[in-house]
């Protein structure tokens, strides 16, 4: 078993947090120095994979792209090392990722357009009111120490009642992580023998431990940043509600009606009831079984 070194890992990578309100605070790196030790002092501020005592009112996580380690002073020794997705960004592979027409760089905001989103910021927070609070401690942070500044901000929230914006049920999947110390429910991790169900190897997600054919995945010196990190993406999509409605309505002559339909395209009926456990309609009772609700 993978023993991993939690309070050294950023937990939103292997664990949700359960916290409704978000905000994204992004940031130019004008003073390497500066910049560097203003993060240092954020530190104490990030949500790792450590066990909670008790849950927070709110948080921070952060991330860094290419050219904000480039603007931090990272040595080419370690750059180069880097995958090239990642050093390209999205920006330069939007033929490979679909984002042309209206999706095209040069229709994004402002601060993605341009590349000056050197670092996010990732509040989470347990209602409005804390994720002010948060948002108000780092934007003194970053007046009192300058070295970066503020090139975009984004707030979120999930919605009221746990469903997301088509309506359905959301929250069901988490893949179980080996060393998470979050055992794995049927359907989260990988199949095992005698309909079992295992957590996934952990290099899978994170740097410097080994993956599902037992490898490390090639990591850029040094060890700090060949271990315990991860990559993520930052995409903002919009879930065209309308569109969706109108494409089910003129369906609506569809054997079984609208809301089979719907539960055909998505695999659950809007309640979160998998559609192959119980194709004639929605059952509460699956919903809240663990075991079967997404197995």
């Amino acid at each position: 078993m993978t023993e991993l070194d939690l309070p050294n890992i950023q937990g939103f990578v292997i664990r949700g947090y359960r916290l409704p309100a978000a905000g994204y605070l992004f940031l130019r790196v004008d003073d390497a120095g500066r910049a560097r030790t203003l993060l240092g002092e954020v530190m104490p501020h990030v949500l790792t994979a450590a066990r909670w005592s008790q849950k927070p009112e709110s948080g921070i996580n952060l991330a860094l792209s290419f050219r904000g380690l480039q603007a931090l002073g990272i040595p080419d020794s370690s750059l180069d090392a880097f995958p090239d997705e990642f050093r390209a960004g999205m920006a330069e592979r939007a033929d490979v990722l679909g984002d042309v027409g209206d999706s095209a760089p040069s229709q994004w905001e402002e601060c993605f357009r341009t590349g000056d989103a050197h670092v996010l910021v990732m509040v989470s927070a347990k209602d409005a009111a804390a994720l002010d609070a948060r948002d108000r401690r780092m934007r003194e942070i970053l007046d009192r120490n300058g070295g970066l500044t503020v090139v975009g901000h984004q707030v979120g929230a999930a919605l009221p009642g746990g469903t997301e914006h088509f309506g359905y049920a959301d929250g069901f999947a988490q893949p179980a992580i080996e060393g998470s110390e979050v055992e794995p429910l049927p359907g989260q991790g990988a199949p095992a023998k005698g309909g079992r169900w295992r957590p996934i190897r952990a290099g899978e997600f994170i740097l410097g431990y080994p993956d599902e054919e037992n490898a490390l995945p090639a990591a850029p010196p040094p060890d700090e940043l060949s271990r315990n990190g991860s990559y993520l993406v930052y995409r903002k999509l919009e879930q065209e509600v309308a569109a969706f409605r109108r494409t089910l309505a003129a369906a609506a002559l569809y054997p079984g009606g609208e809301e089979l339909l719907a539960a055909k395209l998505v695999g659950r009926w809007r309640d979160g009831t998998p559609l192959d456990l119980s194709p004639g309609g929605p059952d509460p009772a699956i919903v809240a079984d663990r075991q079967r609700n997404n197995a």
